[in-house]
């Protein structure tokens, strides 16, 4: 079969992002290597492919998986707030993984801090990829995975199908979608998290409308939200849910991971952003988390 190589902006941009990545700095033939590498790959094999994410963790990608692809060219993807996650995150905790799409960051977590995490996934089909990704772990006990959707009340919504690790709650004015299930996280009564990991294009707030109660919870240290303003389709600024955050003494941080550093921020950022609450416990944990071993050989 013929190799079809579809050089348009969009393989740019992501050459782009791929050279430019702090953890592909000094391995940027490496980088481009595993690149071309998977475009060739994936297109003369039509099957999930598994690759290895770090030393103790892997998982099945494909074609089009945009959320894992960034994590086989880069190291990790998210790298500030993957590497947080890591180094905050010890045996024992609680780590929930709102919007957790085919799992990377509960793969990560599970795998490398032997953590337990709780996975929130509603779309039936990426949900099905998400379990066979975590049963691939050796420690599939650790996550326990959840497939509906999360807000601030029980009820069923309109869904996309078919926009991978964008699927998002429809709005009236949008297509068809699919039809999944959103509960009150409140009333899940599930142990209380160290850190939650939040990313549901723009039903931000609605998760955080039903998780009241977990935020008043000071066990609750530390949230990883995606602020893109994606929240303006459903009437909600960012600014309004930085507030928010604030209001239960959330403030947002960026990390270092090469030094370990917390640095506070006038302002959130444009994707995700780390909100803690106890600056000093998240600094004496990020200090003394362990080292993650990247399959693309760097170490953090």
């Amino acid at each position: 079969m013929k190799p079809n190589f579809p050089f348009n902006p969009e393989i740019f941009k992501i050459l782009n992002l791929i050279l430019s990545h702090p953890l592909n700095k000094g391995r940027k033939a490496n980088s481009f290597f595993r690149f071309l590498l998977w475009q060739l790959f994936s297109r003369i094999y039509p099957y999930p492919i598994l690759l290895p994410f770090t030393k103790k963790a892997e998982y099945l990608c494909w074609k089009g998986l945009s959320g894992l692809t960034g994590n086989w060219y880069n190291g990790l993807m998210e790298m500030e707030e993957m590497a947080f996650s890591v180094h905050f995150l010890r045996e024992g905790d609680h780590f929930y993984d709102i919007g957790a799409n085919v799992g990377a960051y509960s793969i990560l977590a599970s795998q490398e801090t032997k953590c337990n995490v709780h996975s929130f996934e509603p779309h039936p089909e990426t949900f099905q990829w998400l379990k066979r990704n975590i049963n691939l772990q050796r420690i599939q006990g650790l996550v326990t995975a959840y497939n509906f959707g999360l807000g601030q009340e029980n009820k069923v919504v309109r869904f996309s199908a078919n926009l991978d690790c964008i699927n998002h709650v429809l709005t009236n004015n949008e297509g068809n979608g699919i039809e999944v299930t959103v509960k009150i996280l409140d009333d899940l009564k599930l142990p209380i998290p160290s850190l939650i990991k939040i990313d549901v294009e723009g039903f931000e707030y609605e998760v955080l409308k039903g998780s009241e109660k977990l935020l008043g919870d000071l066990t609750l240290k530390a949230i990883i939200i995606e602020l893109n303003g994606s929240g303006k389709k459903y009437g909600i600024e960012d600014t309004f849910i930085d507030s928010y955050l604030r209001n239960y003494n959330f403030i947002p941080y960026t990390y270092d991971p090469f030094k370990r550093e917390l640095i506070k921020l006038d302002s959130f950022l444009s994707h995700n952003t780390i909100y803690l609450r106890d600056y000093n416990f998240c600094t004496d944990r990020v200090k003394k988390g362990g080292i993650i071993e990247l399959a693309n050989g760097v170490s953090l």
